[in-house]
């Protein structure tokens, strides 16, 4: 077909001269030109425009005409010069338009990577409803999560920072606002790095106090179920503490009607306390949260303890004693997560703004942290690292991640948030029984004090 041959002919050009492509994708998936699941494809298939780019290309060549018209309608607004480019290039004889949208958006792996449903459906939580709208509508309801929970991160760390992580529709805008960002992002590798010597309290940990956080890392667990993985950790004897779109995930996964969904073995936790030591793994209660929140993004699920003994559990200790409420700006937080479901590791991040519920913090990549605690940069969005525990510098409780971002192509720099965990406390002490909240959150153990 003409139009297929007309793609195909100019990706190249396509694919260098649009930098720009959140637009294109709203207005194609406003307009039904693509679904949710091509749009998430698209957004996860590479940090590099030009990938994007090609990939929206392929996408679009496996569609009928309409689809094309769309497209070449958002090039019209956004990119007029582009659109004329390729419509007066001769086609080429040797063009393919035989690739299938099957061969690159069900691959099992990229499923996975991005814990994508087996069927996705566009919603109007995809064309321009509030984000906190659209979360709150949940999985279950049709929504993408990673394109609007993108979208509340990136809101939030404008707010919290002043800088505008949002694309511009405007190309010259667009490029105006990643020159900022970019300025930003020197800025502060500068404030904490470069003038390392002077603040060389910002990352510097007694080594009692590391011991302490290596030792509640035992902890934190990975969540599994049919097509995805978090990160998890024990906050009471039989309990585990997470993000609610990770729950959200995985009640959808038992609603697709697949076998190995239908397993309740296929839904655990497990534990890793140490080399040495046996992983554990438990399975999840099959029943709703005890206690959750969509806006702060929590949820307090249970897990079945009975096939291990008291002697096995001790290595285990719940966190729900060390919560904390102090933390300022311009602290560090030691997270410890599995990212995409690999092994236990460990990221240092400054915090850079706090609200009354939730935090950003700016991962650097830090170059004087090479030890066997590798720092990580995990992907856009941050599969498989959502509910990960941080600590302040004397191992107490102060945040769980939840999401984060890259804020432009090559940065060194994550943008990640979290919500506070005192704000979990406060919100679960109004849910939970008495009995039960002190069970979960119980007072720090006594000790010395003039108070």
């Amino acid at each position: 077909m003409e139009h297929q041959k007309i793609l195909w002919t100019n990706m190249g050009e396509i694919s260098r001269r649009l930098p720009v492509i959140g637009p294109i994708l709203d207005h194609l998936i406003s307009q039904g030109a693509i679904t949710a699941e091509e749009y998430q494809l698209v957004c996860h298939i590479s940090p590099i425009p030009s990938q994007k780019a090609k990939t929206l290309v392929e996408i679009l060549a496996s569609k009928g005409r309409r689809e094309f018209d769309v497209f070449a309608e958002s090039l019209k607004k956004n990119n007029p010069d582009l659109l004329r480019t390729i419509m007066a290039a001769p086609i080429r004889a040797d063009v393919t338009t035989s690739i299938s949208i099957q061969e690159i958006s069900t691959t099992e792996p990229t499923r996975q990577r991005m814990a994508l449903p087996q069927t996705a459906r566009v919603t109007p939580a995809l064309q321009g409803c509030p984000p906190q709208q659209a979360i709150g509508a949940g999985p279950a309801a049709g929504t993408e999560p990673d394109i609007i929970e993108l979208r509340e991160v990136q809101q939030l760390a404008t707010r919290l920072l002043g800088i505008q992580f949002l694309e511009a529709d405007d190309e010259a805008e667009e490029t105006a606002r990643l020159g900022r960002v970019r300025d930003y992002e020197r800025q502060l590798r500068v404030d904490r790095f470069e003038n390392f010597a002077s603040r060389t309290d910002y990352y510097s940990f007694k080594y009692a106090n590391l011991d302490v956080i290596m030792e509640r890392g035992r902890s934190v667990c990975k969540i599994e179920w049919p097509g995805g993985n978090a990160t998890g950790f024990l906050i009471g004897r039989k309990y585990v503490l997470t993000n609610n779109h990770v729950f959200d995930l995985m009640d959808a996964a038992t609603k697709r009607n697949i076998s190995a969904n239908k397993k309740p073995q296929n839904y655990r936790v497990t534990f890793f306390p140490s080399e040495t030591q046996t992983s554990m793994s438990f399975t999840l209660v099959p029943r709703k949260p005890i206690s959750s929140d969509k806006v702060l993004d929590y949820a307090i699920l249970e897990i079945d303890i009975t096939k291990y003994g008291e002697e096995d559990l001790k290595h285990l200790r719940p966190l729900g004693e060390f919560v904390s409420e102090d933390l300022a700006t311009g602290s560090v937080i030691i997270l410890i997560g599995h990212p995409h479901g690999q092994e236990k590791k460990v990221e240092f991040c400054a915090v850079e703004g706090v609200n009354s519920n939730r935090t950003i913090c700016v991962n650097f990549g830090n170059p004087f942290l090479q030890t066997e605690m590798m720092s990580y940069h995990v992907s856009t969005f941050f599969h498989g690292s959502s509910g990960s525990p941080g600590f302040d510098k004397d191992g107490c409780l102060v945040l769980m991640h939840s999401r984060g971002f890259y804020p432009y192509q090559g940065a060194q720099s994550a943008i990640e948030q979290g919500v506070l965990l005192s704000s979990v406390k406060a919100h679960a002490k109004l849910v939970l029984p008495g009995d039960k909240f002190s069970e979960i959150f119980p007072d720090m153990e006594p000790g010395f004090s003039f108070h």
